[in-house]
């Protein structure tokens, strides 16, 4: 199966003018068609967590085609392939053990492997009596494929942890709009439902060491009644018992919980159970049947919902106990805070110190409490938009290429989109989206200048640069307080806002350098 000058040609311009990799992808797929005696393919793709190949683009295969390919990869002959790293022709099936027989097809199976991780494969009925040739051109193909795909994979990847930090975010805010019970419990149940496609779900309330069902989807309150649940047996019962989250992949399979008959009316196969505690005493369950989207719920959704429960728990203390809303959904912010942290060891701390510097400024400026408020969530959470950028951008120890600074760049916007549907916080958006303008109009992402920067993005920014200079960094040393200041003055009508850096540098002698007893600087 040579691959002619042709095709050669064509990948060559596929590598060097397509950046997109959905765009890439297609056009590597579609060199397939030009490949002497193949007459369409399939592109299965391995998804890590479960295990399992999944088709994502198929290309003129009839029926039998494709019966023929679900059956190499219920045997394993795909995953025999991705073992041996190389292409490989699999007779038909009709042909094994009939040795001169005719044959409609044989199988080119194509693995696709990138630093020795599977990554998926690409299935070609051919021609038979066919031999592998050009296997660098092979090699070569494979290298884009598993580059385009991983591309793909990182971008599907970020989207999902942006959509799942919202919806954490819209959760927290749920929680601490409202005590009424119900109305927050379904409104995370929906959150749940949108995020983790299932069957059907729904949530017990523990009474008196009793079940009780409380909200539901996908299946009224009364078919669940029907069910014999309890506290100390079944599924459900173990939760409770041991205070911890469950997947199961096959209900009927456990024997251990099956014949306790607590799903006697419903018949679930997949179940995802989490146990909501207060105080280290479980008060509800949240139940999850029968997944939608994938053979069985993962560890992802397990942690996305973990998280949720957590959100539920403090509403059901808050309805309890009537607690502080606003330190609720402080205390949840600083939980997101510090997942954006540990992406980056150095800029642990980071957003809850420039919080406090800002905060000093504010105090100086004498801004109103509502103004103060938006500081002190939107301070926390000005770099929320990093939880969209790849980790190897944000720990690269050397300097970044012009690409990858474009990238860092890309996160004040991504952040207020993170935040805009929150109402509460739409006033501190600007810190967000802002935090990186310069005074003289050379700062990102819209060059806003002089007091056209908002006047809390102006407070925070000034925060930022001083946190940055005087904490650790792999590609420079560590600025002392009295060089950083300097820094400050030698920038103030360029960066930053010139009165509100005389004002931040009286507030450092007056709180700081007063404690560690450093002279003051002017």
């Amino acid at each position: 199966m040579p691959f002619n000058n042709k095709i050669s040609r064509k990948l060559f311009n596929t590598m060097t003018f397509s950046n997109q990799p959905h765009t890439l992808l297609k056009q590597l797929l579609d060199l397939f068609k030009e490949i002497p005696s193949c007459q369409g393919y399939l592109l299965l793709i391995l998804d890590e967590e479960t295990n399992q190949f999944y088709p994502q683009y198929t290309y003129n295969l009839s029926k039998l085609d494709k019966e023929v390919i679900f059956n190499f990869i219920e045997e394993g002959i795909i995953d025999w392939s991705l073992n041996k790293k190389e292409p490989i022709i699999i007779p038909h099936p009709k042909n094994i053990g009939e040795l001169g027989a005719s044959t409609k097809n044989n199988f080119l199976i194509f693995p696709l492997i990138r630093n020795a991780r599977k990554i998926g494969a690409i299935v070609a009925p051919c021609e038979p009596k066919k031999e592998l040739k050009d296997e660098q051109a092979f090699k070569l193909l494979s290298e884009k494929f598993t580059v385009a795909i991983e591309n793909i994979k990182l971008h599907t990847d970020m989207e999902r942890r942006i959509k799942e930090l919202s919806n954490l975010i819209k959760a927290a805010e749920i929680v601490n709009s409202s005590l009424e019970i119900d109305e927050i419990l379904n409104s995370i149940l929906k959150i749940i439902s949108k995020e983790i496609r299932s069957k059907y779900s729904f949530l017990f309330i523990i009474e008196k060491k009793r079940l009780v069902p409380k909200i539901s989807r996908g299946i009224s309150l009364s078919e669940i009644q029907k069910n014999s649940f309890s506290t100390d047996q079944g599924v459900l019962g173990w939760v409770v018992q041991n205070r911890k989250p469950l997947i199961i992949d096959d209900y009927e399979k456990e024997a251990y919980f099956y014949h306790s008959k607590e799903f006697v009316n419903l018949a679930p196969r997949t179940l995802l159970i989490v146990p909501l505690e207060v105080e280290n005493k479980v008060v509800s369950i949240l139940t999850l049947c029968d997944t939608i989207d994938k053979p069985f719920y993962t560890k992802d959704n397990l942690e996305f919902v973990s998280a949720l429960a957590n959100s539920t728990s403090l509403a059901i203390k808050n309805s309890y106990l009537y607690k502080s809303l606003h330190q609720s959904f402080l205390d949840t912010i600083t939980a997101l805070i510090k997942l954006i942290d540990a992406k980056d060891k150095y800029t642990s701390g980071h957003s809850q110190r420039v919080t406090e510097y800002s905060l000093l400024i504010a105090e100086k400026l004498n801004l109103s409490k509502e103004e103060i408020e938006m500081i002190k969530f939107c301070g926390l959470i000005h770099d929320i938009g990093k939880i969209g950028i790849n980790e190897s951008i944000l720990r690269k120890p050397s300097k970044l290429t012009e690409k990858e600074w474009a990238i860092i760049k890309t996160h004040p916007v991504i952040g207020e989109g993170v935040v805009k549907h929150i109402n509460f916080l739409k006033k501190g958006l600007p810190i967000i989206r802002h935090h990186h303008e310069q005074y003289d109009g050379k700062g990102y992402p819209d060059g806003l200048k002089g007091e056209k920067i908002p006047l809390l993005a102006r407070i925070v920014t000034i925060a930022d640069a001083f946190d940055a200079m005087t904490s650790d960094r792999p590609y420079r040393r560590t600025f002392s307080p009295q060089e950083a200041i300097k820094k400050l003055k030698e920038d103030a009508g360029t960066k930053f806002d010139p009165q509100i850096v005389k004002i931040f540098i009286d507030a450092l002698n007056t709180k700081l350098f007063k404690k560690e007893n450093i002279s003051p600087q002017h």
